[in-house]
């Protein structure tokens, strides 16, 4: 196959239609959000409780989903006061809470969660092991290469 022609235009036309499809799958998030009354962030929340191994701290949640700490903590907040979560000390640094499901928000989430980690999972399945590390690899090399190029201007 023929590369793209190196011109500012058909780059340009091509990295429109490529963020569309990225703000896309964000729409889909969001309106899976809607449709079972939660937050964009909550969703992250509950997310990063599913998959994480061990402890789970505001700053996990932050750092692995590159969301801003005010949101993550406006958030947090009220799914606590929603009876959802808890926040809880951590042994070794006071400071830092533990973020852990209530019973109730255990039983929230599962119902939230558990079809969309089952929709995610086929639609993973569609592709080959092959083009899933494909996927990643390049989206790997996208960031890295656009952080590098956009540090300094």
């Amino acid at each position: 196959e023929a590369a793209m022609k190196n011109t500012s235009r058909e780059y340009e036309r091509f990295y429109t239609r490529f963020e569309r499809y990225d703000k896309e799958i964000d729409g889909i998030y969001h309106n899976y959000c809607i449709r079972h009354g939660i937050t964009d962030v909550a969703l992250w929340i509950y997310y990063a409780l599913y998959t994480f191994e061990g402890e789970v701290t505001q700053a996990d949640i932050c750092d692995c989903w590159f969301l801003p700490r005010q949101s993550i903590n406006t958030s947090l907040k009220a799914l606590e006061k929603a009876g959802e979560i808890m926040l809880v000390p951590m042994e070794h640094n006071r400071k830092s809470k533990c973020v852990k499901f209530t019973e109730r928000g255990a039983e929230k989430a599962d119902g939230i969660m558990k079809p969309l980690f089952a929709a995610e999972d086929e639609m993973l399945s569609t592709f080959t092991e092959e083009e899933l590390q494909t996927l990643l690899d390049l989206q790997e090399r996208r960031c890295a290469a656009l952080r590098k190029l956009t540090e300094n201007i």
